[in-house]
């Protein structure tokens, strides 16, 4: 059984776009506006420029995936592509396992993987979307300039 669109994205029109742009505005281009929301914690952005931008909350990376909507629309149904932004196969067993989203909620890591927190069901839970980029943000922030490898004690917020 496929995944729906509402399964995979999540709706948030209700919230301010800067409450879940701010903690990342180290990373994200001035005046860039946000797209789509997967149910797995990612953003899709839009720069000043047009250009769209994943911003991947497992690792913190921004990556320029497209150089405007026209290009970036037909890409949201290339099963290849969509696989990797919306990580269907977890998100489906996540669902399974029980976890259902909820209005203004999406699937978030209990442990990011960057800090060794697994891909599966059992490292995810709901979290206010706000909360959640917010939370991961201020932790990427935290550790970007690290080496790999470097032993973490303590993340502040």
């Amino acid at each position: 059984m496929g995944l729906s669109w509402k399964e995979i994205s999540v709706d948030f029109r209700h919230i301010e776009e800067d409450s879940i742009l701010e903690a990342w505005k180290w990373i994200i281009p001035e005046e860039s506006k946000l797209v789509l929301v997967s149910s797995i914690g990612d953003m899709f952005i839009e720069t000043a420029s047009k250009e769209i931008h994943w911003l991947q909350v497992d690792s913190g990376k921004l990556e320029k995936i497209a150089k405007n909507m026209d290009e970036f629309y037909p890409l949201l149904y290339d099963q290849n592509v969509s696989r990797e932004w919306f990580m269907f196969e977890l998100v489906q067993k996540i669902k399974d396992s029980g976890l259902i989203l909820e209005p203004g909620m999406l699937y978030s890591y209990k442990k990011l993987p960057i800090l060794g927190g697994e891909y599966s069901p059992c490292n995810f839970d709901l979290c206010d979307i706000e909360v959640h980029f917010d939370i991961f943000g201020q932790i990427h922030r935290q550790i970007k300039d690290l080496p790999d490898g470097t032993k973490i004690n303590s993340i502040r917020f």
